[in-house]
């Protein structure tokens, strides 16, 4: 639901690890803490402003990240060649 959050923490992330630096790590962390409750105060509001935002927020799963369990556990077409899913 907060991709750009969720990509600026796998950039940080990525950038701690490749630097060996454990203060870019750490400090990664602590901006993770600050996006998520950004987020919280952002979907409060958004719970506020638009009456199906509860609804969307349930077939989302993942705030900062996709849920790449519930992706990969996905079924498989049948016979189609191709699946249609709502992002």
């Amino acid at each position: 639901r907060h991709p750009i959050y969720g990509g600026l923490l796998l950039l940080c992330f990525g950038i701690a690890i490749i630097s060996n630096s454990a203060s870019r790590l750490v400090l990664t962390g602590v901006l993770y803490l600050v996006l998520d409750k950004k987020a919280d105060l952002e979907e409060d509001s958004l719970m506020q402003t638009f009456n199906d935002y509860g609804k969307y927020r349930e077939k989302t799963p993942g705030k900062l990240l996709p849920d790449v369990q519930r992706i990969l556990s996905a079924e498989a077409p049948s016979g189609s060649g191709s699946k249609a899913t709502d992002v």
